[in-house]
């Protein structure tokens, strides 16, 4: 692992997209502070429409707002989005909820740059990766009774990952130098 750390610390153009659980923005930000750190669309979308749901009276209102936020998000217009959010008045634990969804936006304010990533050709949904984390990793990983070493789990994730990026010359190019 730590000789993968070294290998991408060297790339440029890193790109972390995350949900904003704030361990993973804090491990970025640490130990890859050149990384461009996306919060995942869809879960920031997941989190507004949840909370516009408790608060519209009625399903049309919540649905016509949600859809105006999805507009304003993919065009790097977040700070309209939190305007919208702190004029709704809301009572009780419904204001408690509209306090966490604006400490939300706030916190990932930067992350949301939609429309810009987008342009650059940057994703801006984690979905691929997680669909590609179950198809490449579990699959082989966790499998019934199997158990691993930390090194000989990262040599088969290793060994998968070059085989579904077909990079798979790579490894027979580095087993015919090594015999």
């Amino acid at each position: 692992m730590e000789k993968f750390e070294r290998r991408i610390s060297h790339k440029t153009n890193l790109v972390a997209i995350a949900d904003g659980a704030r361990w993973i923005w804090d491990f970025w930000t640490e130990n890859y502070p050149e990384a461009i750190q996306i919060l995942d669309y869809y879960h920031a979308i997941e989190k507004i429409g949840n909370w516009a749901k408790m608060v519209f009276k009625d399903d049309k209102s919540a649905q016509e707002w949600i859809k105006l936020q999805e507009t304003r998000l993919l065009n790097d217009e977040v700070s309209e989005t939190i305007l919208d959010v702190m004029d709704i008045d809301c009572k009780g634990n419904n204001n408690k909820l509209k306090q966490q969804l604006l400490t939300y936006l706030e916190n990932n304010k930067h992350r949301m740059n939609y429309k810009t990533y987008q342009e650059k050709g940057l994703m801006i949904g984690s979905g691929p990766i997680e669909s590609a984390n179950k198809q490449i990793v579990q699959a082989r990983l966790k499998k019934s009774g199997q158990r691993w070493t930390p090194k000989g789990l990262q040599q088969v994730a290793n060994l998968r990952v070059a085989y579904h990026s077909k990079r798979w010359n790579l490894v027979k190019n580095a087993i015919r130098k090594a015999a």
